[in-house]
């Protein structure tokens, strides 16, 4: 059974501006389109993805948090520290990078959730 339903806008409201909002609109298995392609990562806070592990492909989650500002920063700062140590400069993905927390782990998902993991 297919249900659909329908947001609509003013022609003058930034699909960014409006992304941020669908993530509160969307539950499990709900397919989201939107007319741009634009995907902006500090919209989010929590991301909790499927990823399979090492050569054995065990399947893990995957929390990506986002680090608070003084975090984030401190990261970058390092970050950029190496890389002109190397003779480098940060990519915009690199410097997108420093500012998120990554964590896998070996706990199932129905065990401990992604807002669990964050917190701990």
């Amino acid at each position: 059974m297919i249900i659909a339903f329908l947001l609509t806008t003013l022609a003058t409201a930034q699909d960014k501006d409006l992304g941020k909002d669908l993530v509160d609109l969307i539950t499990e298995n709900d397919l989201a389109l939107r007319d741009m392609g634009y995907f902006i990562p500090a919209k989010f806070s929590l991301i909790d993805l499927p990823v399979t592990l090492g050569h054995e492909a065990k399947p893990a989650p995957l929390v990506a948090i986002r680090a608070k500002t003084e975090g984030a920063e401190k990261n970058l700062r390092e970050a950029g520290e190496k890389a002109r140590k190397r003779g480098d400069t940060l990519t915009v993905a690199q410097k997108e990078r420093c500012r998120w927390h990554l964590v896998a782990t070996n706990v199932a998902a129905e065990k401990m959730n992604a807002q669990a993991a964050a917190d701990l």
